[in-house]
C-alpha cells in the first residue's frame, strides 16, 4: 500500500490528523498491507500523546473481549498493553520509532497468525477455529448481544518481542503465604 492509499483509508491528508480511535482500529485492520516505512512515518508524524491515547483505547478494547474466566489471557494482554505504551515517548528518535513499529507489527501478527481458539455455538453445537483477534471480537459481540458461544482459549500464550521491557513479561513470582499475611493482616474478631 502506498502513502496516498493509506491516507485515503484513514481519511486524512497528514499524519497529525490521525486522532480518532476508529483510525487506529483501521490501521490494525489493514496492518498486513502496511509496509514498515508507512508505519514508521505514521508513528513519526503523529502527536505522541494522541498516539499513546489511541493505542491505549485499542488495547483496552481488546481487554473488553476477554471472557471473565480467561485470567491468563487478560494478564497477558494487560502486560502487552503496558509494554506497548511504555514505548511511546513525547520525543522519539528513529530507533525508538522502529522498535514501536516492530512491536505493533508483532502484536498484530500474534493476534492473527494462527487459529488457536475454538468457538462453539451452543445453539447448534458447531465448532469453529479462530484467530485470537477473531475470538476476542466474537467474545465482545457475545457480551453485548448475550449470544450463546463458548470459547476455548489456549492455556498459555507466547508473545515473543525482545524489545518489550523484561519487567512486564517476567516469570510469575511466587509469593509466600507468610508475605501475603504480612501485607494483609487479618483482624481477628473480638470475643
Amino acid at each position: 500500500m502506498d502513502k496516498k492509499s493509506f491516507f485515503d483509508i484513514l481519511e486524512v491528508e497528514e499524519w497529525d490528523q490521525v486522532v480518532y480511535t476508529e483510525q487506529i482500529f483501521t490501521v490494525f485492520e489493514v496492518m498486513d498491507e502496511v509496509n514498515d516505512d508507512l508505519l514508521f512515518m505514521m508513528i513519526d508524524g503523529m502527536d505522541k500523546y494522541t498516539l499513546k491515547e489511541l493505542l491505549e483505547a485499542y488495547l483496552d478494547d481488546m481487554l473488553v473481549g476477554v471472557p471473565e474466566d480467561e485470567v491468563t489471557l487478560y494478564g497477558t494482554l494487560e502486560s502487552i498493553k503496558t509494554g506497548v505504551l511504555s514505548h511511546v515517548f513525547e520525543v522519539m528518535d528513529d530507533i525508538q520509532i522502529e522498535e514501536l513499529a516492530n512491536i505493533l507489527k508483532s502484536f498484530h501478527q500474534w493476534l492473527n497468525e494462527e487459529k488457536i481458539v475454538v468457538c462453539t455455538d451452543l445453539n447448534s453445537n458447531e465448532c469453529d477455529e479462530m484467530t485470537m483477534q477473531e475470538a476476542l471480537l466474537h467474545a465482545r459481540i457475545e457480551k453485548l448481544a448475550e449470544g450463546k458461544f463458548e470459547f476455548k482459549f489456549p492455556k498459555t500464550y507466547e508473545f515473543g518481542v525482545d524489545e518489550l521491557p523484561n519487567d512486564d513479561f517476567s516469570d510469575e513470582v511466587e509469593i509466600s503465604k507468610d508475605l501475603i499475611d504480612e501485607m494483609n493482616p487479618v483482624i481477628e474478631e473480638l470475643e
